[in-house]
């Protein structure tokens, strides 16, 4: 089976946005905080490219599934 490559890239995301709010949470340095704030659009476009080039599309199709979980 294919390991899927976006899963790792989305945890990097979801810790770096973490650290980040840690930062203003605990009012830590606050240079360090807007620096990262600045990287962020270039962090969150890698994460779609890296969704949008490497995952998994679903099997379903909108002309069958309207919903998961219905047919129609």
């Amino acid at each position: 089976m294919k390991k899927d490559r976006s899963a790792r890239t989305i945890l990097m995301v979801t810790f770096y946005l973490i650290t980040y709010i840690t930062l203003l949470y605990f009012k830590a340095t606050f240079p360090v905080a807007m620096l990262m704030f600045a990287f962020s659009p270039f962090v969150l476009t890698w994460m779609v490219l890296s969704v949008l080039k490497n995952g998994i599309p679903g099997k379903k199709t909108f002309e069958k599934y309207r919903y998961e979980d219905t047919e129609f």
